[in-house]
């Protein structure tokens, strides 16, 4: 009996130490792997050339790749910073808040994030979703928006019945130089928010992101001609205006499409 259980108690010993060493491999191993991965994130934060380096005037083009870069670091790790405006005191406010964030994380949730670096979800909700969302709300002509065709053609419709048509046409082409503007922002910080990031996206969601430009692009050179007509009196009819709309439903469903493929 005696024998039965000094081996029972050699095999509980055996099985105990075998546990610990187990688990201490396995804490040995996280570490390792947490540490990687912090310093691979703290590299990416490093690398991100913030205009404040240079200090003086920060240019419109190099704000837009900062803040996308930063920002969709940011959302990567889970920090609530976003750098929302062209401001030092702002600006260092949010380089503080997301190092600190960092440096914060639990080794768990560093090595879960390294996978998500640079992920396509988090560039286009970081930086590019609200470009899109403003070209969408300015662009799109459909009845209750207040889409600048929509606000200029109300307009529009008082001048004509004030029979003032010298302010009629000064409207339209009010109308024309505003629409046109679009093409400039938020169509330029879209377009270099994808050239900036067009490795971070596969083949297929980049042509979806290029599909949905094309349809508004579409929509507002046919609201463009438009507009002109009023301006010149060579007026266009509603098969147009049903084009123009019609290429604002084919954009969102291609962004649709892109978000789906996002898992947004």
């Amino acid at each position: 009996m005696k024998t039965i259980v000094m081996i029972l108690f050699s095999l509980l010993a055996l099985t105990g130490c075998g546990v610990e060493e187990n688990e201490e491999k396995v804490v040995d191993i996280y570490l390792e792997d947490s540490i990687e991965a912090r310093a691979n994130i703290l590299e990416v934060f490093s690398s991100i050339n913030h205009p404040l380096k240079n200090g003086g005037y920060i240019l419109s083009d190099d704000f837009v790749e900062f803040k996308t870069s930063l920002n969709v670091l940011a959302m990567t790790i889970g920090s609530e910073a976003r750098i929302q405006f062209n401001n030092s005191e702002h600006i260092i406010e949010g380089l503080e808040q997301i190092e600190n964030h960092i440096e914060n994380i639990s080794n768990q949730q560093l090595v879960e994030i390294q996978s998500e670096l640079n992920a396509p979800k988090y560039v286009y909700i970081a930086g590019l979703e609200e470009y899109f969302d403003y070209y969408l709300d300015r662009s799109d002509i459909k009845d209750g928006s207040s889409s600048l065709f929509n606000t200029y053609f109300s307009s529009l419709k008082r001048r004509l019945d004030d029979d003032d048509m010298d302010s009629f046409k000064e409207t339209a082409e009010e109308a024309v130089g505003q629409l046109k503007r679009l093409k400039d922002y938020p169509l330029g910080t879209i377009n270099l928010v994808i050239t900036l990031n067009k490795d971070k996206f596969t083949e297929e969601q980049r042509e979806m992101l290029e599909n949905s430009l094309m349809y508004i692009d579409m929509s507002i050179d046919q609201q463009i001609a438009i507009m002109s007509g009023f301006s010149t009196g060579d007026l266009l009819g509603k098969d147009e205006l049903a084009e123009a709309l019609l290429y604002i439903e084919n954009a969102r469903e291609e962004l649709a499409k892109l978000e789906a493929a996002l898992d947004i």
